[in-house]
């Protein structure tokens, strides 16, 4: 299985996305901008939480 990288960035409107790179690209990343990081780090957990269960089943 293919080891997943994410993490949390500012664009310039000074907004929050997350980006997940699978080791080779940006294999999934935020179409929602948060106004503050724990927000995004939350978005985290749950696309991580949509991933294992989408593997689950």
């Amino acid at each position: 299985m293919t080891s997943l990288t994410f993490w949390t960035s500012m664009d310039r409107d000074f907004m929050w996305r997350w980006h997940c790179f699978d080791g080779k690209n940006v294999a999934m990343h935020s179409t929602e901008s948060y106004f503050n990081r724990s927000d995004a780090e939350i978005a985290i957990a749950q696309a991580k939480r949509q991933m294992i269960q989408a593997l689950a089943s």
